[in-house]
């Protein structure tokens, strides 16, 4: 059953990378629910109906590549703007985000003015008492309310993209001294006529493959900061 099970799932994984699927998402809630479909007689944006190998390879690029070289775009040939990335999406995020800090904030200005009456309301001889008392006394001290942070809110909306952006930019600086580090390893090899020919194939290979892999990661950083979700 194991086998079985991992067989289906390296064939689950090979439809994934070359299935392409309808994109029927719909974002936003209440009254402000917003659909990908086209705007202005554009295009819809391809990435979202690409499968996962045209995604990681930026495949689905190459048809408005190749119309550009055979003729001049048109302002009818781009593709619609995503919809998680127009304005209208972005603002309604941060608001959201915005209006929950904001009712707590209004919420306990609210109680620390009900509070303050009642305290005030309250006779001279139980204040003196509650001031004598200090256990009490720092037990009622009311605490600072903290204003609501537009840059927090900021943070919470758009912190995972710029997270997921600084993780793909740390591989890739990280890539960047692996090259030197095997080039050298294979220069020593060159020097040994005793080691095995395979030794030098598998330091060809990495410095290929951490090349490539350099480069992907560097241009889903730029896709990730600059037009990706």
């Amino acid at each position: 059953m194991f086998l079985i099970g991992y067989v289906l799932s390296i064939v689950m994984l090979v439809l994934v990378m070359f299935s392409e699927k309808l994109n029927t998402q719909i974002i936003g809630d209440g009254d402000d629910k917003a659909s990908s479909t086209t705007t202005n007689n554009q295009k819809p944006y391809p990435e979202n109906t690409a499968s996962l190998l045209s995604r990681i390879t930026f495949w689905w690029v190459n048809p408005l590549i190749l119309m550009g070289y055979s003729k001049n775009l048109e302002k009818s040939d781009m593709w619609s703007l995503d919809a998680n990335e127009t304005s209208l999406e972005t603002t309604r995020r941060l608001e959201k985000e915005w209006n929950k800090v904001a009712a707590k904030y209004i919420s306990e200005v609210r109680e620390a003015k009900k509070r303050k009456q009642q305290s005030e309301d309250t006779s001279k001889v139980e204040q003196f008492q509650l001031e004598g008392s200090e256990a009490k006394k720092s037990s009622d001290e009311p605490s600072i309310i903290k204003e609501p942070s537009l840059l927090l809110c900021m943070a919470k909306v758009f912190g995972a993209k710029f997270l997921c952006g600084a993780f793909l930019k740390l591989i890739q600086d990280m890539l960047i001294f692996v090259g030197p580090m095997v080039l050298e390893l294979l220069i020593k090899f060159t020097k040994n006529k005793e080691q095995d020919n395979i030794v030098g194939y598998f330091y060809t290979f990495v410095i290929f493959f951490s090349a490539i892999f350099q480069s992907f990661t560097l241009q889903h950083y730029f896709h990730k900061m600059f037009v990706g979700k």
